[in-house]
């Protein structure tokens, strides 16, 4: 059935973004409510997995707001911010009754069920108001790990900070704030995400460090969802960690995902300088000023970047664009040297499409990029700038990664020992693209973290 909702990402005159399209995988296994007239599915709304009703008969889109985590303080409801702020994502359907996995930024999932005609929760599991990280030691995760020492200007190496042994993160303190931005007409999220106590090694602090993260893809998104390593930075390293969704994550209607095919390393970039700069004076505010959100302030002089896939090119980008901004690097299996990675990738559509357009590739048949699809692919890399980057980088690679080929990270990192920027090289062997293997995660996170707080 046609759906006759406008199919643009314009905002409705109360402010709240009209229907964007439909943004999902699949359709949950029984997607029919009792009339046999009505489909329900999650979709992305902006930042966040939202419940829909689709109806046969006459092709309207129905939103199902406000189905929110439990607080973590009590059986009520979070607060608003936080009911609107958060994903719905359906897992089953029994006749008129939706079986859904609701999370925001600073809840795990919940089961729910849900009643579309009441339209009320009518149960709910217990909630999660705790996690913990335990007896992370890097010796004892991951004993085939390959690791290069740390490179300084000097060639001097430097030791590591050894890995937290018991440490236990409260994600009560842990707050939640989405930032509305808009560039060229197209509008985009950012979510900052960080601990209400300011507390380090006992001594209250009045700034935080800022953990800028952009998402891969780059056709995805960072969702308004509980992501465990997010929420280890900000609760660990005691920082502000800002998520940004570009022009060109999904959700945000049909012209924000075609504005970047071509302008990668462009768009996505003023993107997250823009972020950065709308997110800092939200929380720099004078001291007489109204903080009604009780942002933290932050200290931009202590800002790193952490990215993988897409993200790590962003991340490369950012530190090579803007090296006086970003003080410290953690990147995993990234992009960097478009040109070199086309051949040997399994997305050579990828490299094709993003670099030069989207019409730049056939997909009918293999092809070989033109000299000036290749100068494209240059003028969009990392490697552009790799004489201006100054941060101390880490990366992380799978060498298993078919995605991204590990020679992409391997190559940035000898290009940057070379030119004596302090780098340091984490090989898991039996990783591929996403280095998700427990042990593997566990031992990125932890480093990425040791990483941060060496450097920043």
């Amino acid at each position: 059935a046609e759906v006759r909702n406008p199919l643009n990402s314009k905002e409705s005159p109360s402010g709240e973004m009209l229907f964007p399209g439909l943004f999902l995988d699949q359709l949950p296994r029984q997607c029919f409510l009792s009339d046999n007239e009505s489909v329900v599915l999650s979709s992305w709304w902006g930042s966040s997995e939202t419940p829909l009703i689709v109806s046969l008969k006459d092709s309207s889109v129905t939103k199902l707001s406000g189905i929110s985590p439990l607080s973590s303080k009590s059986d009520e409801l979070a607060p608003h911010e936080i009911q609107k702020e958060s994903c719905c994502s359906i897992l089953d359907v029994c006749g008129d009754s939706l079986l859904m996995a609701v999370s925001s930024p600073v809840q795990p999932q919940q089961l729910c069920v849900f009643d579309c005609k009441s339209r009320q929760v009518i149960g709910r599991n217990s909630f999660i108001s705790r996690f913990s990280i335990r007896k992370i030691k890097q010796k004892a995760v991951s004993t085939n790990i390959i690791t290069t020492p740390s490179v300084t200007a000097t060639t001097e190496t430097t030791p590591a900070k050894s890995a937290p042994t018991d440490s236990e993160a409260d994600i009560s303190n842990l707050h939640a704030v989405v930032f509305k931005h808009e560039a060229a007409g197209v509008p985009f999220d950012s979510i900052l995400l960080f601990p209400k106590t300011l507390v380090v090694d006992g001594m209250s602090v009045t700034s935080l460090p800022v953990v800028v993260v952009p998402h891969g893809g780059p056709h995805s998104i960072t969702p308004t969802n509980f992501i465990a390593s997010s929420a280890f930075l900000a609760s660990h390293l005691q920082a502000a960690v800002l998520s940004v969704n570009y022009r060109g994550s999904i959700g945000f209607g049909h012209d924000s995902i075609e504005s970047l095919p071509g302008k990668i390393g462009a768009n996505d970039v003023a993107d997250i300088m823009t972020a950065l700069a709308a997110v800092e004076r939200s929380c720099n505010l004078p001291d007489d000023a109204n903080n009604s959100q009780q942002l933290p302030s932050l200290d931009m002089r202590r800002v790193c970047v952490v990215g993988g896939s897409h993200g790590g090119f962003l991340a490369a980008h950012l530190v090579g664009q803007y090296p006086d901004v970003f003080k410290a690097a953690c990147m995993r299996n990234p992009v960097t040297n478009i040109p070199a990675m086309v051949t040997c990738a399994d997305i050579p559509d990828w490299c094709f499409v993003e670099a030069c357009g989207i019409d730049a590739y056939d997909f009918s048949s293999s092809q070989v990029p033109s000299v000036e699809q290749l100068v494209a692919m240059q003028q969009c890399s990392p490697v552009r700038y790799i004489d201006r980057v100054m941060a101390p980088t880490l990366i992380c690679l799978g060498a298993k990664d078919r995605r991204v080929p590990y020679s992409q990270g391997l190559e940035y990192f000898q290009l940057l020992k070379s030119r004596s920027v302090e780098t340091k090289l984490m090989v898991f062997p039996e990783d591929v693209h996403a280095i998700d293997r427990p042990a593997s995660e566990a031992e990125q996170w932890v480093a990425i973290a040791e990483w941060i707080k060496k450097h920043v």
